[in-house]
């Protein structure tokens, strides 16, 4: 090996490394991140969200990236534009206004999941490879009512730490709220940053814990989800093939135009 290409595969080795620090998140890097973050507007935010916000902050490079952001977080445009102003034209003073406005409004609170779907749909890549699928993120929010109605978190939270997914100290964090409710929010909440086999292991953790039914209700809402992301493909795939089809249509109509005169001269 020459030393040139010596050079060329640690250099590549290298922009590996980086890419994976850069796209790992562990709840502990996030909680301690949290704790750095010196922002007012954040003040209110659960330590984990300001900890996962605090590793997108330095993707929101423009105004326009972070009012995009707040539409896909489910602001109006006027609540967008206001804070807007009021942020004098800092892109990431916005970020942080629009999770603190968000988290505040009535009914769900702002998730990891929704921050994380939010950031895809504003165009904002490679927040994390290794997050819960969005498919998966989805079937526990439409199942987020009877889950929290039936839960009883303590008894999952020992077959996911069995299955390796989470530690002693994840396990403690999702149990430091007193009532059961908070902390099935927590864990709800912070399971997407468990990876793309959170949700099979999160499904068999309810199994193991006396909780078939609840197990049986997400499964049926992932099937339902993906069902209907096959028909929304196989509705594109009748469309193009319909576009395909007036294409060739409209092209033969051309040839025959142009060569009539020449195989059939009057």
């Amino acid at each position: 090996m020459t030393p040139e290409n010596f050079l060329e595969m640690k250099a590549t080795i290298d922009r590996i490394y980086q890419i994976v620090t850069d796209n790992s998140f562990s709840l502990r890097e996030l909680l301690a991140l949290a704790d750095k973050i010196q922002r007012p507007s954040a003040e209110n935010l659960p330590r984990h969200i300001r900890g996962f916000a605090g590793r997108i902050e330095n993707k929101i490079t423009n105004m326009r990236t972070a009012k995009n952001l707040g539409y896909e977080l489910g602001l109006s445009s006027s609540k967008v534009e206001t804070l807007a102003r009021d942020s004098d034209d800092d892109a990431k003073a916005l970020f942080w206004d629009e999770l603190c406005e968000r988290h505040q409004l009535p009914g769900r609170p702002l998730t990891t999941g929704l921050l994380i779907s939010a950031c895809q749909g504003a165009g904002i890549k490679s927040v994390q490879d290794d997050l819960m699928p969005p498919s998966h993120v989805e079937a526990i929010e439409k199942s987020y009512s009877r889950l929290q109605q039936d839960i009883r978190v303590k008894d999952v939270l020992p077959y996911l730490r069995d299955r390796g997914m989470m530690l002693w100290e994840d396990i403690d964090y999702i149990t430091e709220p007193k009532t059961n409710r908070e902390q099935f929010k927590c864990l709800v909440d912070i399971l997407p940053l468990f990876g793309k086999n959170a949700f099979d292991n999160f499904v068999d953790a309810l199994k193991k814990s006396g909780h078939e039914h609840l197990a049986a209700i997400l499964m049926n809402e992932l099937e339902n989800l993906c069902e209907d992301e096959y028909d929304v493909r196989d509705l594109a795939t009748e469309d193009n093939g319909d576009d395909n089809y007036s294409i060739s249509l409209y092209i033969l109509c051309c040839l025959i135009y142009y060569f009539m005169p020449i195989l059939f001269p009057l």
